[in-house]
């Protein structure tokens, strides 16, 4: 959820979304990366969602010498996400991550 999960946008220009809810959604099976991610969003409500899967992969990619926090469930980037967030969200690095895992190779 929101622009800077799927690019790394220039430090000075800045992509927000605004005035969503997400809800009552659940996540399941064995492949999972990313869960429920946030960057960039304003006025955004994310609560009552379920995440069953198995969040895994490596991140490889860097923004600005940054690579993304490693796969999980709830993560958020508080400083450019406002609005309601279930508690489970923790506080990750989340620029670029929707791009920066390199798909593994079939029998690795």
């Amino acid at each position: 959820m929101g622009t800077r999960v799927w690019v790394c946008v220039d430090r000075d220009y800045d992509l927000i979304l605004r005035g969503a809810i997400v809800t009552n959604n659940i996540l399941s099976g064995d492949y999972f990366q990313y869960g429920f991610i946030v960057d960039g969003v304003v006025d955004w409500t994310v609560t009552d969602n379920i995440s069953e899967a198995t969040h895994s992969g490596v991140p490889t990619v860097d923004c600005h010498g940054k690579v993304a926090s490693p796969p999980a469930a709830f993560m958020i980037h508080p400083a450019r996400a406002t609005g309601t967030f279930q508690p489970e969200f923790e506080e990750a690095d989340i620029e670029l991550a929707l791009w920066a895992i390199i798909d593994p190779i079939p029998g690795e």
